[in-house]
């Protein structure tokens, strides 16, 4: 049974003024979406494991069957196919905006690729002979390799935070010293740099800083594949990679794959991050338009096929935070029975009977039911 999934990253949320009181799954106008939940399978999922820190790495695990949040820095590795020596531990350094003592911008406004390239270079330069070793990432997502003694080191993800002091939320426990020591060190290095002088000038949020966090390799992922997983962001390419699934080569559309096809669309996310609902709700739409309608149009016109569409994980433009709520799904396509007359939206999550509680549970039933 070919099976395309389409994750909708960070897509429930909290109702927003600005939409006139409805969170964007209400405001945007999803007809291929609504098509699908109203023909098949709709309910909630819970993608964050108990008594988990909502993240995107957390819901993301779980989705791919893992209990436990897999390590941003170990995902990171494993999307770059990178090499991490005997000796080192994989960490994610990533280039943030400090502003006044917090944590203002964690993507430092979506750094571009030659920019961050420019400061890694730098900060690798300098920082190798002591055991700290960066590696380019994507974007602002960096890769370090880290001594042994890090490996016990504690680090919350740098979205978690925004708004907060930097001095109250710094690594912690065995090998901390040594993070915490290159995280102050490298704020001078970035704050001093011509990329970010340049991005000043330009009104730009500047990359004044490295948060260390997610150190760690990620643990044995069930196999899916072979497939087809489409989508750049490293923790989604990391767990896929695990799974059996293949990078989608380039000019390849989700409807055009055979197999198991995995679809990661980062917009919404980004959005919330940024804090800016109209945006969320034109990358809703544009996932409507551009994926989930030509892979529904697909499988109607040769009645082969299932489409899954689930959001990954809550995350509130008010907050620009993950939150813990369960999130809609919708199932439809040869062989699924129509279950569940709920809307795909978080109110519809709330009230739905159909309730998934472990994440990894749903990619089962949608290949092998």
């Amino acid at each position: 049974m070919k099976l395309s999934v389409v994750i909708l990253a960070g897509a429930a949320d909290e109702a927003a003024g600005s939409l006139g009181g409805r969170t964007p799954l209400e405001a945007a106008r999803m007809p291929a979406l609504a098509a699908l939940a109203a023909a098949g399978r709709c309910g909630a999922v819970r993608t964050l494991p108990p008594g988990s820190r909502p993240s995107l790495e957390a819901a993301l695990g779980a989705v791919f069957g893992l209990k436990a949040t897999p390590p941003a820095g170990g995902l990171l590795a494993a999307a770059l196919g990178a090499e991490v020596p005997a000796g080192t531990v994989p960490w994610r350094g990533d280039l943030v905006n400090l502003f006044d003592g917090r944590l203002f911008d964690p993507s430092a406004g979506s750094l571009r690729e030659e920019e961050a390239g420019l400061l890694v270079e730098t900060l690798d330069r300098i920082f190798a002979p002591e055991g700290a070793r960066f590696r380019r990432g994507v974007g602002w997502r960096t890769l370090l390799l880290l001594p042994e003694s890090t490996r016990e080191a504690m680090a919350e993800a740098p979205a978690a935070l925004v708004g907060e002091r930097v001095a109250d939320h710094g690594p912690r426990g065995p090998g901390a010293d040594f993070l915490r020591a290159l995280m102050e060190r490298a704020e001078g290095v970035l704050t001093d740099h011509d990329v970010n002088v340049v991005r000043a000038d330009l009104g730009e949020n500047p990359a004044s800083g490295l948060w260390i966090w997610g150190g760690g390799a990620v643990p044995p992922v069930r196999k899916l594949g072979p497939g087809t997983a489409f989508g750049e962001h490293p923790s989604f390419l990391g767990l896929a990679r695990g799974a059996g699934l293949d990078p989608a080569p380039a000019g390849l559309s989700p409807a055009a794959a055979g197999g198991l096809a995995v679809v990661f669309l980062e917009g919404p996310l980004r959005a919330s991050r940024a804090g800016d609902p109209a945006a969320k709700v034109a990358a809703l739409e544009a996932a409507d338009r551009e994926t989930i309608a030509p892979l529904a149009e697909r499988s109607n016109a040769t009645g082969e096929g299932r489409v899954l569409v689930l959001a990954s994980h809550a995350c509130s433009c008010r907050l620009r935070r993950d939150l813990p709520d369960a999130v809609p799904f919708a199932l439809a396509g040869p062989g699924t029975a129509r279950y569940g007359d709920v809307p795909f939206s978080e109110s519809g999550a709330r009230k739905a009977d159909l309730v998934v509680e472990r994440a990894g549970e749903l990619l089962d039933f949608a290949l092998n039911s």
